[in-house]
């Protein structure tokens, strides 16, 4: 798919909110060249025009740091990782309806945005897996340490505290499972993989197999250039243990025929973004997922997300 693109100087002030939603619901994804001066207040003041209603981001499992009130650095993991497309907090019960992102800085080399259209990726999905998806839904399973580390959230910076009650207080108040093993924290969600979108009423896939399936791993080591990797001194003995899966809803694992379909679609229906700096990217996330590509030298890219 490629994003409806505009170019800020051809929108007038008072019809800026409306020719931009109106080219997200026609195309799920709206890349606007210059839309901002570069900088995270005026990123801020971009995706307040769009988005009505910004919300916090608790209880996701990204490493992300909160630059002003509800915008964040995009994800941080080691700029050498490919991250696969997913759809924001889809293991969760307040996945946000759109998302924006800024470049505020360039990365020398790489980082691009690669989308996917989660509507025509369903399409090419195998029907018995589909239909598996619709009617058990998908378990997403994390197991989060007391503290954050180079790859992984922990639950104190996930929930926003260190009291154990109060974490699983609001795990539960999240429509999770949750139980403590020792310091260790078990969040169990039961999701839907796939719903109908609130305009069309076509199916769309939405789920973050992608990122929570052990398969991840085989994966980004493959969409890596070798380059990374090596920059890097990552190799398959150097990778980290994985503290999360994905299975179908009644708790049976997906088989290795069913995680190369949903790689092989992803591939297919997969767009690459180069956001410039000064440019702005809002997705529907109920309908179009998003990645990162992997980077050299410094790069920042902000994000919120919320609703109308």
């Amino acid at each position: 798919m490629k994003p409806s693109r505009i170019n800020v100087n051809e929108i007038s002030n008072s019809s800026y909110k409306k020719v931009i939603l109106e080219e997200l619901e026609k195309n799920g994804a709206v890349w606007i060249r210059s839309a901002f001066n570069g900088t995270i207040e005026d990123f801020e003041r971009c995706s307040t025009s769009v988005i009505s209603d910004l919300t916090f981001y608790q209880g996701g499992s990204s490493l992300r740091e909160e630059l002003t009130k509800k915008t964040y650095t995009a994800s941080y993991y080691p700029p050498f990782m490919t991250l696969p497309v997913h759809h924001e907090l889809a293991y969760t019960s307040n996945m946000p309806r759109l998302i924006a992102f800024g470049c505020v800085k360039k990365a020398t080399h790489g980082g691009q945005t690669p989308i996917a259209d989660g509507i025509a990726l369903l399409n090419d999905l195998p029907k018995e897996l589909v239909t598996k998806i619709k009617d058990k839904g998908l378990l997403y399973i994390r197991k989060l340490n007391a503290e954050d580390n180079e790859y992984f959230r922990g639950w104190k910076s996930t929930f926003g505290t260190d009291n154990k009650e109060e974490v699983l207080k609001l795990s539960e108040e999240g429509g999770n499972t949750s139980r403590w093993i020792g310091d260790v924290l078990e969040v169990t969600h039961h999701r839907s993989g796939i719903i109908s979108h609130p305009d069309s009423g076509q199916d769309s896939w939405i789920s973050q197999i992608t990122a929570y399936h052990p398969s991840v791993i085989e994966y980004v080591f493959r969409k890596t250039p070798q380059e990374y990797l090596a920059a890097a001194g990552i190799n398959a003995s150097t990778t980290p243990e994985m503290q999360s899966d994905c299975r179908f809803g009644d708790g049976t694992p997906l088989t290795k025929e069913d995680i190369y379909a949903i790689w092989e679609a992803y591939d297919k229906h997969t767009y690459i973004c180069d956001l410039s700096e000064g440019d702005f990217l809002l997705l529907d996330n109920l309908w179009v997922g998003h990645g990162r590509l992997p980077f050299k030298g410094d790069r920042l890219v902000t994000v919120s997300m919320g609703n109308y």
